[in-house]
């Protein structure tokens, strides 16, 4: 086998890590940073979102000061090392579920690593500084999704199609989609205040975006 061979036969099995753009306008998670990184190729930095339970912290809600931080990528072909970057330092951490089998390592001060091998997996990753333990729930959580390439992306032009591109885009109040609309597409980097009504039938929403309901106010069945 010659060289351009060789070269060839890398590329197609380290194939690529697809990384999602970073939403316009929105702050990146202050607790976690992560890079992925795939045989032969150069790191990758993730934008990780949070959110936070400060806005909900009145009793009997959520106690303030906890947070949620999470990030996605996709994959084919060989597997791709996760390394996260902590707010604290550790001796052990976990990735869960358990049933994948990864293992989680400290490779560095405030840094861990592991490796995942499939590229359909929810995980989230714990700190021995901050387990869950008995009636006490983790602090900061950090979960990681590992998805497939997107299939069948619609054309922004699609007059059946809502198509929200990368970028801060909030509703007033939730959004009644029409009888005409067949799909609303939330691209990579978008990033929804609000939500959507159906009342015309199904509709396909899919894409790799974000709804979020933080600024619609909820009420709690257990405050009068």
């Amino acid at each position: 086998m010659d060289a351009r061979s060789l070269v060839l036969l890398l590329h197609v099995v380290c194939s690529d890590v697809i990384v999602y753009p970073a939403t316009p306008g929105l702050a990146p998670s202050d607790k976690f940073s992560i890079n992925v990184t795939q045989t032969g190729q150069e790191p990758n930095r993730l934008f990780v979102y949070i959110s936070t339970s400060d806005h909900r912290s009145s009793p009997p809600r959520e106690p303030p000061g906890r947070s949620m931080s999470w990030t996605s990528f996709a994959f084919t072909g060989a597997p791709v090392t996760v390394e996260v970057h902590a707010p604290k330092d550790f001796h052990n951490c976990l990735v869960r579920p358990s049933s994948y089998g990864y293992q989680c390592k400290r490779t560095n001060p405030n840094t861990a690593s592991f490796t995942v091998l499939h590229n359909t997996r929810m995980m989230s990753i714990e700190f021995d500084y901050d387990y869950g333990l008995g009636v006490r729930d983790i602090t900061d959580k950090l979960f990681v999704f590992a998805d497939p390439p997107e299939v069948d992306v619609p054309s922004p032009s699609d007059p059946y199609v809502l198509y929200y591109g990368p970028g801060i885009h909030n509703f007033s109040t939730s959004l009644t989609v029409g009888p005409e609309i067949r799909q609303v597409y939330i691209a990579p980097g978008a990033y929804i205040r609000g939500g959507f009504q159906l009342p015309h039938g199904e509709v396909r929403m899919h894409g790799r975006g974000v709804i979020s309901y933080e600024n619609f106010v909820r009420r709690d069945e257990r405050i009068g």
